[in-house]
């Protein structure tokens, strides 16, 4: 007998020993658990009870506080002495809710209520009751608290008292003090279990109730007299769990009971705590010190669940205290000191096997490199550590002994069974084994030097047969074509100067397709090989061409059932081999891949492909080219997987290993539990609303009244404008696949795609009313949307009545400004009539005295032509008054009238329709109103500076000032109406100071006129340049700007009065036509000199000379 064949003997004998002692019915199944404790904030770790509200939060009770979690945190409440409001115990018994929703919660200490609205607990005086612990409560559906007692039976919460409830006196002379259970069921009957005493069922409607006992010559009696809870299963089905012994379930039809015993080859002798539906007619049992179990009645197909070190998917204790399904199919189970274990079903899709210490018949190491399944359908594993066989169905490894092979060189890197059922195995530095189809012979190839048949390396990393029988081996430095018969070696090795050879020594991947092809990725490309003539074609990868394959490292190779390639490269992602075009076509994160590193290519029966990766698994949809990606947190064993470690199995289970154990994956499964997952819709809930990123507690005095999830609405003042939400889709599923977006309609055009965040906040938002949206998808990917609305409310200078009253004040200044200019022209046109009637009468005063005075008339001859010529220029400046006063009104009509009518106007609509109108309506009303206020308000001043320039009452102050420091000035106060626009204002002085002699007011007018002008007449984000320096005895000012420019035709009569210009203001800014004809007069009134050089279209440059001062010259007034 060979020493390998001993070996295996000898592995069978303690494989069947701690087979015997290891295995319980079936090993762990696919099922793995998401597990809370302190770390992610639950208060204690030994949780007694657990309920979903009728809002979908869920709570746990411990021995040390209320939990309530919304996916993603847990609150915890505690007793507080100085509080109140804070519950009555830390040491929570039950938790029930009533048809108000509010929250019952019994504790050692008493009982509190839960008010959802305000947050806080209202605890009920239970010092009448004399029990020494309380044990159960339970709402019934008239919404009556029931309380169940050690020592002192049962009392009731009804209409805020507690009241001991009296008929349990009359039953059996008071034994049943020591209640233990309490179930409400559908019929409005009270299930009551006791210690001792067995079960007693009270009517609430007809006011009785009949007792049941354990008879061991009835077998439709109760299994036990000891209950320890009662559960009612989606069918009406109500069953007992006794504290030892069989289950009970109750006939409604036949008011008989019947006995359900769990068997199982773990133990003969469980002692249950917890019973709970599962999700395909099983049940979930929770037992004490035997971890949680699965159990088919129907079957009796069992499955044990316990803690396993070093499994962070595994289930936190052995004793399991509380057992609940949730209304999406999630089980709860709390655990005394292990936490909340949840187990769902859309989470469990991904069975994970890994190495545990104390279970020899575990994945002997987490590090697996190699997968195959041979003829017999046998699945062998390749680890770290050697070779094993799993089977399936127990979930157990056994290690197989490779002769010659121990410690580090035990890698195993590849396996495969041939035809004939004989199974190679590649192991790291030790070559290829060939276990014959008995698995009793092993025969070793390794790499000769002085025989060029010998393998060529002995690092084999894949191994494939081909339709002739041959078997292709890839080895880190060659390929290799074994021949069974002959036993000898064929190489393959890169050759630079012939193209005929392969492309690269690496040989990573072998794959033959359906017409017989053989296909090789290597290190340095793909290569088809030409078994004609022994040759091979390569696909290399070229930057400068995108038909070409991505990278040339390629790892893993597959085809459809289209016959195209599909081609896993190391940093190049998938590649799609069109071989009619002969074109690649490629994939990568930004397609939606998870990775571009691609270890293995595994099509399922649908055609479509599943890869791992170096970030979990992810699954291509060939028909829509989309892909979906599974990671660590939906039970993988890491995101990171392992060269060559795929397989797919007869029965279409895929097989991938990684560097923390072994993942199966049944491709129908995943697609039946993505299309079926339940159809109740998991609730969308506020969990947070803050100010200045500050929480806000619900306060009757505050601004939020409610929960933040029971408000439709939120007002909130003008200065707390900052605030944000918090959120969570109530399903309890994988959060990390939660995708969350959301929008502030009024504010936001589009919706906020944000991925997993939970959390939405905004700042400095204007007052209005506004909607915040917020919708979720969970892994079905249907949408649930909430909203709530958001109203700030405006400040008082924004309220319609101190808008009507600017407008009134307004009209006031404007009629008062209106008088005074006319009464300023009644009296100049008074003044022109008086001087004209004055020397009308001088001339005819002359006349008289030249008829009289011959002599003098020669004398006066000059002179009177003189008189003469004056009194046509004054005539001629009468009438050319007389003719610009009508100008005036007319144009004064026109530009004033106009905007009063529509102040006008808009002050009816405003009057008549005030309550009709919204806040919004009115800001609108209120900025035209100001718009016409100001053209009125600006065409009156320029008016009254026209009219003191032209009739010289203007008072001009000649003096000595630095003109730079003017300027300076004036360009600081207009360069932020210029960034208003959007326009760059620039400066450029020249260096020291330059001394004008000139009125500095009129200076200051000329140049604020010239950078207004530029400001209106220049387009957002264009510049304006102002320039200050000395030319000869001047000093020269330049406005600048690339604005619009003047038209020849503007240019003649840019500084006449009242001007029309063809140009417009770029921001719809209003003009009156004087701007530029007052700064010209201004200009002369100094002694200065204005022009300007200007092109359509190009920007326009005003020039301003005015005289230099000289340090001896002083000045004077004008």
């Amino acid at each position: 007998m060979s020493m390998c064949r001993l070996i295996n003997n000898a592995s069978a004998f303690v494989f069947l020993f701690f087979s015997i002692l290891f295995t319980e019915a079936e090993a762990q199944g696919s099922y793995w658990f998401r597990n809370y404790s302190i770390e992610e904030g639950l208060s204690q770790e030994t949780v007694n009870c657990i309920y979903q509200d009728s809002k979908g939060f869920m709570w746990f009770g411990t021995l040390d506080g209320l939990n309530k979690f919304d996916g993603y945190s847990f609150t915890a409440y505690r007793h507080s002495a100085a509080d109140s409001s804070s519950i009555v115990g830390n040491y929570i018994v039950s938790i029930d809710e009533d048809g108000n929703g509010n929250m019952w919660i019994l504790t050692r200490r008493g009982v509190s209520m839960w008010d959802r609205d305000q947050q806080k607990f209202r605890s009920y005086n239970v010092n009448s009751i004399k029990a020494s612990e309380y044990t159960a409560l339970q709402v019934d559906q008239n919404n009556t608290v029931w309380i169940g007692t050690r020592g002192d039976g049962i009392f009731l919460i009804k209409d805020d008292q507690v009241v001991h409830i009296p008929y349990m006196t009359k039953i059996s002379e008071g034994t049943h003090k020591n209640i233990t259970a309490l179930y409400s069921d559908p019929l409005n009957n009270m299930w009551i279990g006791t210690e001792q005493h067995g079960l007693i069922i009270y009517n609430i409607t007809t006011d009785s109730f009949k007792e049941y006992i354990h008879n061991p010559a009835d077998e439709n009696s109760i299994s036990n007299n000891n209950i320890w809870s009662i559960y009612g299963d989606s069918k009406g089905h109500v069953w007992l769990v006794p504290i030892q012994g069989p289950l009970s379930r109750y006939d409604y039809s036949k008011d008989i009971f019947k006995e359900f015993s769990i068997y199982t080859e773990a133990s003969d002798n469980i002692s249950i705590t917890q019973i709970c539906e599962g999700y395909k007619g099983d049940f979930w049992i929770g037992t004490f010190e035997d971890g949680l179990l699965n159990y088919n009645f129907l079957t009796q197909r069992s499955t044990f669940y316990r803690p396993k070190s070093g499994n962070r998917f595994s289930i936190g204790s052995d004793l399991i205290m509380a057992l609940y399904r949730d209304k999406m199919g999630n089980i709860w189970i709390g655990t005394s000191g292990g936490g909340v274990s949840k187990l769902s079903q859309e989470e469990t899709l991904f069975a994970l096997y890994q190495h545990d210490i104390f279970d020899p018949a575990s994945l002997p190491d987490n590090s697996v490199w190699a997968i195959g399944q041979d003829r017999s359908g046998v699945v062998w594993v390749g680890t770290a550590k050697g070779l094993s066989r799993f089977y399936r169905i127990q979930g157990i490894f056994r290690e197989f002994k490779l002769e010659g092979i121990k410690g580090s060189n035990a890698v195993v890197q590849c396996i495969y069974a041939d035809q004939d059922d004989n199974l190679y195995v590649g192991v790291y530095h030790e070559g290829l084994k060939v276990l014959s189809k008995d698995r009793e012979f092993v025969r070793s190839y390794k790499h000769d030097p002085g025989s060029s048949a010998s393998l060529s390396n002995d690092d084999v990393f894949c191994i494939t047969e081909d339709k002739y029988g041959d078997i292709w081996v890839g080895t880190w430095n060659g390929l290799n074509k074994f021949n069974k018969k002959t036993g000898e070696f064929k190489h393959y090795f890169y050759n630079n100067e012939d193209s005929g050879t392969i492309s690269n020594n690496t040989i990573f991947s072998i794959y033959e397709d359906k017409s017989g092809t053989v296909w090789i990725g290597t290190g340095g490309g793909l290569n088809r090989y030409n078994e004609d003539n022994d040759t091979f074609t390569r696909y290399l990868a070229d930057p400068l061409d995108s038909t070409t394959l991505s990278n040339n490292y390629v790892l893993t190779i597959s085809e459809d059932s289209n016959g195209n390639l599909w081609i896993g490269t190391y940093g190049g992602g998938l590649n799609y081999f069109d071989r009619g075009r002969q074109v690649f076509i490629h994939y990568s994160e930004s397609d939606g891949l998870s990775n571009n590193y691609i270890y293995g290519i595994l099509k399922d029966a649908q055609n479509d492909l599943w890869m791992s990766t170096n970030r979990g698994i992810s699954f291509l949809d060939v028909e829509t080219f989309t892909f979906t990606n599974y990671d660590i947190t939906d039970g993988l064993q890491s995101n990171e997987f392992t060269q060559g470690a795929f397989a797919k199995a007869n029965n279409g289970d895929m097989y991938f290993g990684g560097i923390k154990g072994l993942n199966i994956i049944n491709p129908q499964q995943v697609f039946l539990a993505r299309t079926n997952i339940s159809t109740q819709r998991a609730p969308l809930a506020f969990i947070d609303f803050q100010l200045f990123n500050k929480s806000v507690l619900p306060s009757p005095a505050g601004l939020l009244k409610r929960n933040i999830n029971e408000v439709e609405s939120i007002t909130l003042p003008y200065q707390q404008n900052n605030f944000g939400f918090s959120f969570s889709l109530l399903n309890y599923q994988n959060v990390y696949k939660t995708n969350y977006s959301y929008m502030l309609v009024g504010f936001d055009e589009t919706w906020n795609e944000v991925g997993n965040k939970h959390s939405a906040s905004y700042t400095n938002i204007d007052p209005g009313e506004y909607t915040f949206k917020v919708r979720a998808a969970g892994l079905d990917g249907t949408w649930v949307e909430r909203y709530i609305m958001v109203y700030i409310t405006p400040p008082f200078w924004q309220l319609w009545w101190f808008r009507l009253s600017v407008f009134i004040f307004s009209c006031g200044i404007v009629y008062l400004m209106i008088r005074t200019r006319t009464s300023v022209l009644r009296k100049q046109k008074a003044h022109l009539e008086k001087v004209v009637r004055e020397r009308t009468r001088e001339i005819i005063n002359q006349r008289e005295e030249i008829s009289f005075q011959k002599k003098e008339i020669e004398q006066q001859k000059n002179e009177l032509e003189v008189t003469n010529d004056e009194l046509r220029d004054k005539n001629e400046k009468l009438v050319l008054l007389n003719k610009e006063r009508d100008e005036f009104l007319g144009i004064f009509a026109h530009d004033v009238i106009d905007p009063l009518m529509s102040i006008q106007v808009l002050g009816v609509q405003l009057r008549k329709n005030a309550v009709k109108y919204n806040g919004s309506d009115i800001e609108n009303i209120g900025r035209r109103i100001e718009f016409n206020a100001a053209h009125i308000s600006s065409l009156t001043s320029n008016m009254l500076k026209a009219g003191l320039i032209e009739s010289g009452r203007i008072n001009l102050k000649i003096e000595r000032f630095n003109i730079i420091q003017v300027i300076k000035g004036s360009v600081v106060e207009f360069a932020q109406k210029a960034l208003e626009k959007n326009i760059m204002l620039q400066a450029d002085y020249e260096p020291g100071k330059i001394y004008a002699l000139a009125d500095k007011a009129a200076v200051t007018q000329i140049i604020q006129n010239l950078l207004s002008n530029a400001i209106k007449y220049t387009q957002p984000g264009k510049n304006i340049y102002v320039k200050v320096g000395q030319i000869r005895n001047f000093c020269r000012v330049s406005v600048k700007d690339e604005g619009i420019g003047f038209t020849e035709e503007d240019k003649r009569k840019a500084f006449t009065k009242f001007s029309k210009l063809s140009a417009r203001p770029t921001g719809g800014e209003p003009s009156t036509g004087l701007g530029l004809y007052i700064v010209k007069m201004l200009a002369e009134k100094i002694r200065g000199k204005l022009w300007f050089e200007s092109m359509s279209g190009r920007g326009s440059t005003f020039y301003v000379e005015l005289p230099l001062s000289i340090d001896s010259e002083e000045g004077g007034i004008l």
